[in-house]
This record gives C-alpha cells, sequence and structure tokens, in this order.
C-alpha cells in the first residue's frame, strides 16, 4: 500500500498514480558498473601479486564510491508518487523524511512539461503544475508525461 493510498481523506479517491521514470537510474546505473570494472581489475592485481591490505580498502572506497550514487537515486526512485486524486494533485517523497505537497484541483491553473532528447528517447519528462497565488510545484522525470497531464486536465475539468 502506497502512502497516498493510505492517507486520502473522507471522499477521496485515486484517479491517476505516476512515479519517476527507471531511466533516472541509468546514469547512476552506468557510474555503478565503472566502478564494478575498476574492482574486478583491483581484484586481479591481487590474485596475481601478494595481497596488500590498501588493495582490499581500495576495493571497499571505489565500491562505495560508485555504489551510493544508484542506492540514493533508487530509494527516490521507490518512495516518489504523483497522484492525481478526485480532489486534489500531491507530490510526496522521501523515505525517512517524508514531503509532501498539494494543490487542490479548484486552484490548479494549468499544466506545463520540459522534455529533453533523453526524456523523449525514454518517455518522461518535468511537468509544472501553477496555481492560483502564483504556486508552481515541479513534478521531476514523470514517467509517461503526457497522460499525467491528461490525466490532471480531466480532472480539473469533472
Amino acid at each position: 500500500m502506497s502512502y497516498m493510498e493510505k492517507n486520502l481523506v473522507a471522499g477521496e479517491n485515486i484517479i491517476y498514480q505516476a512515479g519517476m521514470s527507471r531511466a533516472v537510474l541509468i546514469g547512476p546505473a552506468i557510474f555503478a558498473g565503472i566502478g564494478a570494472i575498476i574492482d574486478i581489475i583491483i581484484l586481479m592485481v591481487i590474485l596475481i601479486g601478494p595481497a596488500n591490505p590498501g588493495e582490499f580498502i581500495a576495493i571497499a572506497v571505489v565500491t562505495l564510491i560508485c555504489g551510493l550514487p544508484l542506492l540514493s537515486k533508487y530509494v527516490k526512485y521507490r518512495t516518489t508518487e504523483y497522484v492525481v486524486t478526485n480532489k486534489r494533485i500531491v507530490l510526496a517523497k522521501g523515505w525517512i523524511n517524508k514531503t509532501t505537497f498539494d494543490i487542490s484541483l479548484k486552484k490548479c491553473d494549468g499544466v506545463t512539461y520540459k522534455r529533453t532528447l533523453g526524456g523523449k528517447i525514454f518517455n518522461y519528462a518535468d511537468v509544472a503544475l501553477s496555481s492560483t497565488g502564483d504556486r508552481l510545484m515541479i513534478f521531476s522525470s514523470v514517467a509517461n508525461p503526457e497522460e499525467f497531464k491528461n490525466q490532471i486536465h480531466a480532472a480539473i475539468s469533472f
């Protein structure tokens, strides 16, 4: 059960739920892969010659430096929710420190999205939602942004 499913107000129903695109994991995964290759090279050096404690420390350091960005981005990917309900539009993100932003459908003025070349290839974009009072809410790296935008428009006009 997602965070939003647990925190709906009375009479509120989820119309559409989106998340971040898996494409956000590509860069960190490549970086982690390079780290794994460096680790393998260090291991080969250890197997060829006498083992040096510094080489094992080097493996641990390379693994941490290259693996942490992937782990961090994965946690962000898994803990970010973009939800359209019959009453509001909600962005919920975070694992330990949960942060939520929401805009009432009645106060929503417009929806735009910005898609890069990578976003066009992997079907994701940053979606911006404006509301009365000059408030702007950015949904980062939304998977299938056109559908998300259409669902928002359908909920607003309902």
